[in-house]
């Protein structure tokens, strides 16, 4: 299978400076549920190219778009400190289709990431490409199989405990909460 390596799949490649940072929630503790549903993939439906594949490092975005020169690491810590460990509550599975694959997710839900997302909006310059549809990302698929894969779990919850903030440069700088 083709693992996605990194932590936020920025941009068209994983080896690149991106445009955009990215505020992520790391969501480790999904890792044996996101396992079982990969284990549960056929493999000829996994979309291979351009470094696609299997999600090996979980995450949840909480903003993709910071304009990493205009942000204040001090003033993210401090956004950031005001979440504790908090719940997220996974939905169902389901996915985004586009013109080149699918993209098999889990839906997720938290008052504390639609919260730490909206302070981040309104502290930080950032561009915005999409409305926040917090998901966690299990796999890349061919176009037009990930439908079938909708029911093979239904709800949970998992804490999280850390963030991530990725850089422009592919740095990271992580946060416990």
């Amino acid at each position: 299978m083709g693992e996605f390596k990194g932590y936020c799949k920025c941009g068209d490649g994983i080896e690149k400076v991106y445009k955009y940072s990215c505020l992520m929630a790391i969501v480790d503790s999904i890792v044996p549920t996101l396992k079982y549903v990969q284990d549960n993939i056929l493999p000829e439906d996994i979309y291979k190219e351009d470094g696609y594949g299997v999600v090996i490092k979980p995450h949840v975005s909480v903003l993709y778009g910071f304009h990493d020169d205009k942000v204040d690491i001090d003033i993210l810590k401090e956004l950031i400190s005001n979440y504790k460990t908090f719940v997220i509550n996974i939905n169902k599975l389901s996915c985004f289709e586009n013109e080149e694959f699918d993209v098999l997710k889990f839906e997720v839900s938290s008052d504390s990431l639609t919260g730490l997302n909206k302070d981040c909006r309104d502290t930080f310059e950032h561009t915005l490409q999409f409305p926040y549809n917090p998901h966690i990302t299990i796999a890349y698929l061919k176009k037009g199989t990930a439908k079938k894969y909708e029911s093979i779990i239904s709800s949970l919850s998992i804490d999280v405990f850390k963030m991530v903030y990725s850089r422009v440069d592919g740095s990271n700088i992580k946060f416990n909460l």
